[in-house]
């Protein structure tokens, strides 16, 4: 799960993975003009945003839908980059003004489009090498450009790496830690928000935790269920699992999401639209292996390895949100 340190400027990213672009299509309308999906995960704006290349983090949209913030790997280089739609059509994908030489992941946007969090091993100083573990930093929205970074320090924070936050409507913050260096696992903790201030984090739910050791936390603006990645078995591919708030506040046994959403492959790093719409995800399936297909031509070995779904990395799905609905036991309805 740990990521690849960055040492460098990501000018690979800049200028070799988005000068592959330079033939994007017009983008118009809601979410990249993308053709909404139902029940069947479906590849997330191909070419666009997944890529040949390796996608996880996001995609983070504001709250208008006028931006998109999402991660691209290909080792040893990632970063966050964005896209802003202006007088209907969307801009071509650029480096997030905050990311770019350090290994940036996990963007997610506030309830109010005010914060963006995000994970990176960048060093507190901002300066020098980077550091061992990943810290969670977070910008600020100053009219239509983000402050300087900054880390969100304790008690969130520590000697270990906290990654993949995820608020909920009145601010509190789910995030996957190692708090311990002896710990067994991932675990997701979580923080209330107090005011101005973070309480020391707790475990969400430790038997959830102990029995999963789950990572990549989703909660629901209203907390009323939380989607994460678990693998139950050494070895195990990660699949998506569901949880819901029972009445007395606890929470239900998690529900595997299933194989229409889970494939043999990993499946990691939920992210729900603003509008409750649609989840995202990042899955490592690949459609290459169909032997029906025979690419004899240099062409014809391009056109499918230069695209998504490639098995050289993830790439961003989406579905509907109704499939967590239809999961939801009946006494949490």
């Amino acid at each position: 799960m740990k990521r690849t340190l960055i040492l460098g400027l990501l000018v690979f990213l800049a200028t070799g993975i988005l000068s592959q672009q330079i033939d994007l299509p017009v983008l118009k309308g809601p979410y990249l003009g993308q053709k909404a999906p139902e029940l069947t995960p479906e590849i997330f704006a191909p070419g666009v945003i997944s890529t040949r290349y390796h996608e996880d983090g996001g995609p983070a949209f504001t709250p208008d839908l006028s931006e998109v913030y999402f991660r691209i790997a290909q080792h040893p280089h990632s970063a966050i980059f964005f896209m802003r739609q202006a007088n209907g059509r969307w801009s071509e994908p650029q480096t997030a003004p905050f990311s770019g030489r350090y290994e940036d992941g996990d963007p997610f946007i506030s309830i109010d489009g005010k914060v963006l969090l995000f994970s990176s091993y960048r060093p507190l100083s901002g300066q020098g090498e980077p550091k061992s573990d990943e810290d969670i930093w977070y910008v600020e929205r100053l009219g239509r450009k983000w402050s300087e970074p900054r880390n969100l320090g304790g008690p969130i924070n520590s000697d270990q790496s906290e990654w993949k936050p995820s608020l909920s409507e009145n601010g509190n913050l789910y995030f996957t830690a190692k708090r311990q260096a002896t710990q067994s696992g991932w675990k997701i903790f979580c923080s209330r928000r107090m005011g101005h201030e973070y309480s020391e984090p707790v475990e969400f739910d430790a038997q959830i935790n102990e029995a999963f050791h789950p990572a990549c936390p989703c909660i629901a603006r209203d907390e009323s269920f939380i989607i994460f990645a678990a693998a139950l078995e050494a070895n195990r591919k990660f699949d998506l699992y569901v949880a819901f708030r029972d009445e007395g506040g606890g929470w239900s046994q998690p529900i595997n999401l299933g194989e229409g959403i889970n494939s043999a492959q990993d499946e990691l790093f939920p992210i729900l639209s603003p509008d409750n719409q649609f989840l995202f995800f990042t899955s490592w399936r690949t459609n290459k292996k169909d032997y029906s297909v025979d690419p004899r031509s240099y062409e014809d070995f391009k056109k499918i390895y230069d695209s998504p779904a490639n098995g050289r990395g993830g790439d961003i799905y989406w579905v509907s949100a109704k499939i967590i609905e239809q999961l939801r036991p009946e006494r949490a309805k």
